[in-house]
């Protein structure tokens, strides 16, 4: 199964991103993130079989971190290869990057690789091509994210769809 352990969002939260998403779209023809999709990534741990997935669990739920708020910054991208992903950034927080190293902490005595670095962003829109987003001058989301548990999806696709689905949850102190 391919795993990611990440901070799943509220329905309004995620709601939101999607039109800002939809605008998007218009505008760079990427293909936008499902609307159930949306979620903030702390660590993509790529493919585990059953036996390293149920020895994540038993690792996550020694997590004990307390849980914490956070907002959105702005819009932003970043260029891979010759199409642009487009996200909402997170403003600078200190507990947010302190889950990341407490998750970090919590998996390290299985061995696990992380995938790439910690970037703290929502996904909006991937493989759209270049638009200058300043001019549709689209606000951030002001609504305040509440980070009350982590969970672990399964990153499959299910009806030709990608689609990330919540197999566990810790729950924060």
């Amino acid at each position: 199964m391919r795993l990611f352990i990440g901070i799943d969002l509220t329905k309004a939260m995620k709601s939101e991103l999607f039109k800002i998403g939809s605008t998007l779209k218009t505008h760079t023809q990427g293909n936008l993130t499902r609307l159930d999709n949306y979620h903030l990534t702390l660590a993509f741990l790529g493919k585990l079989d059953t036996t390293q997935t149920d020895q994540l669990i038993a690792c996550l739920n020694t997590l004990a971190y307390p849980n914490f708020t956070m907002s959105c910054s702005e819009l932003s991208y970043f260029q891979k290869g010759e199409s642009y992903i487009y996200f909402m950034g997170i403003q600078t927080n200190s507990a947010l990057k302190g889950l990341y190293e407490a998750v970090i902490e919590a998996i390290s005595p299985i061995h696990l690789s992380i995938h790439g670095h910690f970037q703290p962003h929502i996904t909006l829109i991937r493989q759209g091509k270049s638009f200058p987003m300043h001019v549709l001058n689209i606000p951030s989301p002001q609504e305040i994210i509440h980070v009350s548990q982590v969970t672990l999806f399964q990153s499959h696709t299910l009806d030709q769809e990608l689609t990330y689905t919540p197999l566990h949850r810790v729950v924060l102190l």
